[in-house]
């Protein structure tokens, strides 16, 4: 099995410098199981190209993964109203399937959050199963200077985030199958984890949050995508006007608060308690619309 790994990379951060050159430590290791490839706007490789053709100073940024400049959606297109340059999911997404539809030796891709470290329960998850789709959540961790904290001294976990998914695996099959069920919606906004991780466990995938063998760390830092702005209004309507989201988001919340807010100590959630996997197992075997299965009636 071979997977396509890709990300959107805006600015210039020390989050963003760490997780990337943990990706590039596990490919290295890897060679044969990982293709990375940053999805960018395609106005960055004009602009750049048009900036150097004029002889005019440009802000060059080394990606230090392959890129490619695909993306045309952006926040500024589907809201109407937003000043900045969002990207859809599902445009990246879209991107990364076609990048390896007709390529024999891919058979997965992924999105990872740009400043999420990629730990090897990756490549051991991939080997051990049949994968169809999965969304997994991260943990949080204390800050570090730099990757090389990590491979000397290991992290500080401060908390488990269950509900926080900021990796989406597919089959090339799985998503072509299941694409038009995911509507756009912009990262770094509330919901769209939510939404996604819901669509992939109706229709058969699974959801990978175990705080012991977590699949990406996660830099904690303030978090501004819960403040009011168009881009979160975006996201939120997406809902609101979708019965069907709707019910998956309901669903996604009520699997939280009544299985996995059962974690210890509370606020930290990094001890899974007796039940927790049987609890998901029959709950989203009763939901899942990819089977014909169905609750019989006990006579």
């Amino acid at each position: 099995m071979k997977i396509l790994l890709g990300t959107n990379i805006f600015g210039n951060n020390i989050r963003q410098d760490i997780a990337r050159e943990s990706w590039m430590h596990l490919q290295k290791s890897n060679i044969n199981t990982i293709r990375l490839l940053a999805v960018q706007y395609y106005k960055e490789y004009h602009d750049t190209r048009k900036a150097f053709i004029n002889d005019e100073p440009i802000e060059y940024q080394d990606f230090k993964i392959p890129v490619t400049f695909k993306l045309e959606k952006s926040s500024r297109y589907l809201t109407g109203e937003s000043e900045k340059d969002i990207p859809s999911i599902k445009e990246i997404l879209d991107v990364l399937y076609k990048e390896i539809a007709n390529d024999a030796n891919i058979t997965h891709f992924a999105y990872i959050n740009s400043d999420c470290i990629l730990t090897k329960n990756l490549i051991e998850h991939l080997q051990h199963n049949e994968v169809n789709a999965f969304a997994a959540s991260r943990i949080d961790i204390e800050p570090i200077n730099n990757f090389k904290d990590i491979k000397d001294k290991g992290i500080n976990v401060i908390r488990s985030e269950p509900a926080g998914y900021d990796f989406f695996c597919f089959s090339k099959q799985w998503w072509k199958e299941h694409r038009h069920l995911f509507p756009d919606m912009l990262i770094g906004n509330p919901l769209f984890d939510v939404l996604y991780a819901g669509l992939i466990m109706l229709y058969g995938g699974k959801l990978l949050n175990d705080p012991q063998k977590p699949i990406i760390c996660h830099i904690q830092h303030e978090n501004v995508s819960h403040k009011d702005s168009v881009e979160k209004r975006y996201n939120e309507n997406k809902i609101k006007n979708s019965p069907f989201n709707q019910l998956v988001v309901n669903m996604m919340y009520y699997h939280l608060q009544f299985n996995l807010c059962k974690r210890r100590p509370w606020g930290k959630f990094t001890v899974v308690q007796k039940g927790e996997q049987e609890f998901t197992e029959n709950f989203f075997e009763a939901m899942r619309l990819d089977t014909e299965k169905q609750i019989k009636y006990i006579e």
